[in-house]
């Protein structure tokens, strides 16, 4: 009897918890995937999941508390690779703190280096919005225009990002403009830790844009680590230590920025 107890109070306590983190993510105006009603986000989510019972995905990076993971191509391109960063943090997490350091544009460059340029250019932000930005890598430099939708899906919250094309942010001479085909973030609460999950599959319409997409697979653990110091600082627990090699990965596009001529509208192609 004793036994079963443990057992129905545990399952009372995680769905305490789950219905909890649901509030939190109502609280925060987030509809569910049914009730924004867009199509797309609803192939991506029934295309992971059929991605994620594959046997072909490669193990690149085991550790106890962050695994990544990489496929070799999709329906939507073959050539470049899915990634798959799965980690996760003790205890429940405020949603809010997590999808504030991933999503806002101020948050996002404080802590992550990849961006020369981060906006908001559209839509109902933080809930259904469009974002552009820029990188600058290895003498690659692309330029990516995406839609977000971040919205409850069952008992996790989904951040589904593709990409869409915008009147207002033509191409610019010197710059690739990248596609993403598929990016989805899963955040949800099991055996009383926050979990997160993100698959990527990027094409950045450039042979050294290839490179870095290859390279950046492998150094997603060192940007994992950036990411969760983030959301510590702004709980206010213990935050990892980051090696400088570690640092240099996570930022890797970070020293191209310096000295690099400002983009005006004069370089756009119209």
């Amino acid at each position: 009897m004793g036994c079963c107890y443990s057992r129905d109070k545990i399952l009372q306590d995680t769905d305490i918890a789950k219905n909890s983190f649901i509030s939190e993510a109502k609280y925060l105006k987030l509809q569910t995937l049914e009730e924004e009603n867009d199509p797309k986000s609803n192939e991506l989510i029934n295309y992971i999941q059929d991605l994620d019972i594959s046997d072909q995905w490669e193990l690149v990076k085991d550790e106890d508390w962050y695994k990544v993971s990489k496929l070799k191509g999709s329906k939507y391109n073959s050539e470049y690779p899915i990634s798959k960063l799965w980690f996760h943090l003790e205890g429940r997490v405020p949603l809010r703190i997590i999808l504030d350091e991933l999503n806002t544009p101020e948050k996002r460059m404080a802590w992550d280096k990849n961006f020369k340029i981060y906006e908001i250019i559209g839509g109902d932000f933080p809930r259904n919005y469009t974002i552009y930005y820029l990188i600058s890598v290895l003498g690659y430099k692309g330029d990516y225009i995406e839609k977000k939708i971040i919205s409850i899906w069952n008992d996790k919250v989904v951040v589904i990002t593709y990409s869409v094309e915008n009147e207002n942010k033509p191409p610019i001479n010197g710059i690739n403009r990248g596609t993403t085909h598929l990016g989805v973030t899963i955040i949800s609460l099991l055996n009383e830790r926050t979990e997160i999950t993100m698959y990527n599959q990027t094409e950045p319409n450039s042979t050294l844009g290839k490179l870095f997409t290859n390279l950046a697979v492998g150094k997603m653990g060192a940007w994992c680590k950036k990411y969760k110091n983030a959301i510590q600082k702004a709980r206010g627990a213990p935050v990892l230590e980051i090696e400088e090699v570690e640092e240099q990965e996570a930022d890797i596009t970070a020293s191209t920025f310096d000295n690099e001529p400002e983009i005006t509208e004069i370089n756009r192609i119209t």
